[in-house]
């Protein structure tokens, strides 16, 4: 009906499922043309398979290469701004349009889980009464301008849109001009042209990547039998496998997926999936360090080895000065490491990434912070207490605040629970009568792999789901993490010379 006529505004909000599959025949031709990039770093990953891609293919052809001027004005998954799968088309964008202006909406449950930069909720722009959160992933409106007389964009427009007012202040500036809205945002081309603010570092692109530095890497083991193979409660799950081999019982049809290894990280320990770079490999003659020429070249300079090169870059990473002032980089590539030019520069680092290790690992003890004497200031945080300044004992070990129900196929969804904030620390309550005292809030706060730990293990723990209350030991767990923590922010924030 409208292939004749001219089209001069096509807007919509179209299809997003990053898991549609492979596109075939006529629909792979429109993601082709997205495929290759001039100048502009080759697409990475399986994005463009996305079925909005070729939504926005359709109308990006209609409006610049059939009518020649025109509006396209979609609101779609905002991972097209800045993902490595969208290089190509970014840069096609920019040539084939005068002006490109994004409204990002956030609203994002991986990246930020929907928590605005203020700290208050951000749910989707598609949130209801009914679903007060919204769709999982974050959204953006992507407005192209195609004008008669073109002229390549040379700049993108961007602002960002935070909390539950977006559609409010998306209404209240619809008719503003572009120049009151819009930070004018110059793309740039190593990064893979971004349509958002990217901060980084003046010598982010002198430094070698993790993969330069490490060339094995894996992406962490991954079952599909978590409900059967996976359980907060060691004698539960005994009893689960031993009838699963007693040859008297009947067995699921479907095998459980096994792997041996001495320690073997998860897949989806980070959110939207894991990389995992071990230091060392291990070989049927026994193992070698998993470095590449360029970092064992460096590390004999430096008189190091392996591991500390390793803890080196476990350091870099928690430095919240590094990852403030490489934000936009570390959400687009792979992290690069800045290496010392001192020997006892490294050194020094290499420490500091150890006493990290040791934080981060439930299973080491941690003298000064799990074992007695506690540093100044540890021994008051989460103290285990009652609000009649009691002794624990009995029904107050049963974790009932409301942290956790199971959601749809048996998975654990978190809920609020309870927690009374007093001089800026928080009580967080087993039930109505048992708490942990003085949780300071950076360290209730304290978010790692995009998750908040500490509510995340609460919510896993809550008396229905897991079927019993919490054992002395446990109580004590969450204590001892609390104080993991707060020490581990302690050592992160101190810099190296």
């Amino acid at each position: 009906m409208k292939r004749e006529a001219p089209v001069l505004v096509i807007l919509g909000n179209p299809l997003y499922n990053g898991f549609a599959g492979m596109a075939v025949d006529e629909e792979r031709e429109l993601s082709d043309a997205y495929r290759t990039a001039k100048r502009a770093p080759r697409p990475e990953g399986r994005g463009l398979n996305d079925l909005y891609v070729r939504f926005f293919r359709m109308a990006e052809r209609r409006i610049a290469e059939k009518t020649g001027q025109g509006v396209v004005c979609f609101i779609s998954n905002y991972l097209r701004l800045n993902g490595l799968s969208f290089t190509g088309m970014r840069k096609r964008y920019m040539e084939a349009f005068d002006a490109v202006r994004i409204d990002c909406l956030n609203g994002d449950r991986y990246k930020t889980g929907k928590v605005a930069p203020d700290g208050t909720p951000d749910p989707s722009v598609f949130s209801t009464e009914g679903d007060p959160v919204g769709i999982q992933v974050g959204t953006a409106i992507s407005t192209l301008v195609r004008k008669g007389d073109h002229t390549p964009a040379e700049a993108v427009g961007f602002r960002h849109l935070w909390g539950r007012s977006k559609r409010a202040d998306l209404l209240a500036s619809a008719e503003a001009g572009p120049a009151a809205l819009y930070e004018s945002i110059a793309p740039t081309l190593p990064l893979s042209l971004p349509f958002m603010q990217t901060t980084v570092d003046d010598g982010w692109f002198d430094w070698p990547a993790l993969p330069d530095l490490f060339p094995t890497s894996f992406p962490g083991g991954q079952t599909g039998r978590d409900g059967f193979l996976v359980d907060s409660d060691l004698d539960r799950l005994k009893a689960r496998i031993g009838n699963y081999f007693d040859p008297n019982l009947r067995k699921d049809a479907v095998e459980p997926q096994s792997a041996f290894t001495r320690c073997m990280g998860a897949r989806h320990l980070i959110e939207r999936g894991a990389n995992w770079f071990p230091a060392w490999l291990r070989e049927d003659t026994g193992r070698r360090p998993n470095l590449t020429d360029a970092a064992r070249r460096y590390l004999d300079r430096m008189g190091a080895g392996a591991e500390d090169l390793f803890h080196h870059v476990l350091a870099t990473l928690h430095d919240p000065a590094y990852r403030e002032a490489n934000a936009g980089a570390l959400r687009m590539e792979w992290s690069r490491i800045p290496l010392p030019d001192a020997a006892q520069d490294l050194a020094e680092s290499a420490a500091r990434g150890r006493e990290i290790a040791a934080l981060l690992d439930p299973e080491t003890p941690v003298p000064s912070v799990t074992q007695a004497p506690l540093r100044p200031g540890l021994a008051a945080i989460a103290v285990p207490a009652t609000t009649a300044d009691r002794n624990m004992t009995g029904a107050d070990f049963a974790l009932t605040a409301g942290w956790g129900h199971l959601g749809a196929g048996g998975a654990v969804m978190p809920d609020q629970g309870r927690v009374m904030e007093h001089r800026s620390v928080f009580d967080v309550h087993l039930n109505d009568d048992a708490f942990w005292r003085d949780v300071p809030a950076a360290v209730w706060r304290y978010r790692l792999c995009g998750y908040q730990m500490l509510k995340k293990w609460l919510s896993y723990r809550e008396r229905p789901i897991l079927g019993r209350d919490l054992p002395p030991e446990e109580v004590q767990h969450f204590t001892d993490t609390a104080r993991r923590i707060a020490a581990l922010l302690a050592v992160s924030s101190e810099r190296g010379p």
